[in-house]
């Protein structure tokens, strides 16, 4: 379980939902260690 599958994750999640306002600051989150 590393950052990577952490942020595929994320990508598909967005792609489910569909690419919005939320899903790019989602995306940056994802991006950003934590």
């Amino acid at each position: 379980m590393g950052k990577l599958e952490r942020y595929v994750a994320d990508v598909a999640r967005i792609r489910a939902e569909g690419v919005s306002a939320n899903g790019g600051v989602t995306v940056v989150r994802a991006t950003t260690p934590t």
